[in-house]
């Protein structure tokens, strides 16, 4: 016989179990519950211990861990755990019901007692108030969570406004939550103005983006109007809008893409080739697409200050952006296949590589195995050797945030995913948003992403860094969200011949800020090499 749970996330956190309210003393009981509802299956022990007392030796973090568990059955007056060997869940003779399932209840209903209600929590914050300030990790499991849970609940409504759940006297009642709790979000104004001009409404659509305007307008943002005015034109058929907020450079850059030969496959790639002596060659993130990397402004300027002292190579990965598709993720000896064959379809030398983010594997790979002689220096910016934590690696993220960043990234493929972890700063740039939902649109597909995440996953090349033998520049954000500093210090440690640089900033993306010091510094590095 089952026990039904309630876990209430939304503004203050409260557990409802048997009717009755429970009271939990210890702030990491309330969260390990949490914790563990949202990481269904088994749960390592030991990753638990290490993951809610990180500064505790390695018994008293296990022996803390019992005493919370104790704590939350007392709490319960029975345990709702259960155990195998070193590992635990919450028991399955619990039904969970969580705000997402109220959700779902509330719409199935769809009386406007409880679509108010349902609305109501648009303005609250999953886990408010809860601080994570304990753990890095949990931290970082918590902002993506929280993103993961905000976008889930914007979908189970905009599925049913959609599906016609909500009745269209209702709508610009949701409307109205949904914009005080997101003034620049399209997204719900989209759907609702396109349900009214469906059902013929069109003065309703009217009345829709003019309160979407209204709030907007209040910013003084002129990103904004013109992405309302390019809204209202889309919707509602009228002229169109190109206003441009601030002139694409790209034409300064030679667009001209080549397709190199590698294996029974092709690359595409750019030489910026200004006859300089040394040529950087970038291997960039988790996804590109070389010909609109170059549409953004800011990424175009940055390439284009480094075309002033050297040449400059960018390419695609196999099965991303421009490059040829197979249908099979490309593995890292692949990938350093393409730098050697890209090396010798243009003659380059001497050659500085610039691994960033997850194109950082594949470079160290490279570096690890390096006997050219053309590629002599190597620059890691913002990655990492391990992309998952460990009990002997603990700067990375548990494999069940990364799972759970997989699977946002698939669902929300095509939209600007997860640009607040990426350019936190830069959160409310419209033109950026909408550059970075058409680059990961061109990119590649949801499924072969997600292969190629999962892939990164389970690479560990920390045995690899001592082979490294070229000098090498190790450059991190200090408040970099998406892979912690201590990363980029570890490769530092590890790797002979190689010095730590620490930049200003939050941004993940290089190019965004503190793009002068990395200039300045990587003129230094390439420099000494003569």
């Amino acid at each position: 016989m089952t026990t039904k749970l309630q876990i209430k996330t939304i503004g203050r956190l409260e557990f409802v179990f048997r009717g009755q309210n429970i009271r939990l003393s210890r702030k990491k009981s309330k969260i390990l519950l949490v914790y563990l509802h949202a990481n269904k299956g088994w749960n390592d022990r030991n990753k638990l211990s290490s993951l809610f007392w990180p500064d505790s030796d390695f018994s008293k973090a296990k022996g803390a861990l019992r005493t919370v568990l104790s704590d939350i059955n007392k709490a319960f007056r029975c345990d709702i755990f259960e155990y195998s060997n070193d590992s635990i869940r919450l028991s399955k003779q619990l039904t969970v019901v969580d705000d997402l399932s109220l959700a779902k209840h509330c719409l199935r209903d769809a009386s406007k007692k409880t679509l108010n209600h349902l609305f109501s929590l648009l303005n609250k914050e999953h886990l408010e108030g809860v601080n994570f300030d304990f753990s890095d990790e949990l931290s970082q499991w918590a902002t993506i969570d929280k993103a993961f849970f905000k976008d889930t609940f914007s979908k189970i409504i905009l599925t049913a406004v959609n599906e016609d759940k909500i009745p269209p006297e209702t709508l610009l009642e949701y409307l109205n939550m949904s914009i005080l709790s997101d003034p620049e979000s399209d997204v719900a104004v989209e759907a609702v103005v396109s349900k009214f001009i469906e059902k013929g409404m069109k003065e309703k659509a009217e009345l829709a983006l003019d309160q979407y305007e209204s709030a907007n307008l209040a910013n003084n943002d002129s990103s904004v109007t013109i992405a309302i005015k390019n809204l209202r034109s889309t919707i509602l058929n009228e002229s169109t809008y190109n206003t441009s907020l601030i002139s694409n450079k790209k034409a300064h850059l030679s667009s001209k893409v080549d397709y190199i030969a590698c294996g029974n496959s092709s690359i595409a790639a750019m030489h910026f080739d200004n006859k300089k002596r040394r040529t950087l060659v970038f291997l960039l993130g988790f996804v590109s697409h070389i010909e609109i990397a170059i549409e953004e402004p800011r990424l175009s300027h940055f390439l284009m200050d480094f075309a002033e002292e050297y040449n400059v190579v960018i390419f695609d990965r196999r099965e991303s952006g421009l490059s040829e598709r197979t249908g099979q993720p490309p593995t890292m000896q692949e990938t350093a296949e393409a730098i050697r064959e890209i090396i010798h379809f243009y003659s380059l030398g001497p050659v500085t590589l610039v691994g960033t983010s997850i194109g950082g594997l594949p470079a160290i790979r490279f570096a690890a195995q390096n006997n050219s002689g053309v590629v002599d220096s190597l620059v890691l910016y913002g990655t990492s050797a391990k992309w998952t934590s460990d009990l002997d690696y603990p700067y990375s993220v548990p494999d069940v945030v990364f799972d759970k960043w997989i699977e946002k990234i698939r669902l929300n493929w095509g939209k600007p995913i997860s640009v607040a972890n990426f350019a936190p700063t830069f959160e409310k740039d419209l033109p950026l948003i909408n550059w970075w939902a058409k680059m990961v649109r061109s990119a590649s597909g949801p499924e072969m992403v997600k292969r190629l995440l999962l892939a990164a996953k389970h690479i560990d090349l920390r045995d690899d860094l001592e082979q490294v033998a070229i000098k090498t520049l190790v450059v991190h954000k200090e408040g970099d969200k998406v892979v912690r500093v201590e990363n980029g210090k570890y490769l530092a440690r590890s790797i002979p011949n190689a010095r730590f640089v620490g930049l200003e900033g939050n941004c993940h993306w290089l190019w965004l800020e503190d793009t002068e010091t990395f200039f300045l510094e990587l003129r230094k590095f390439t420099r000494q090499l003569g």
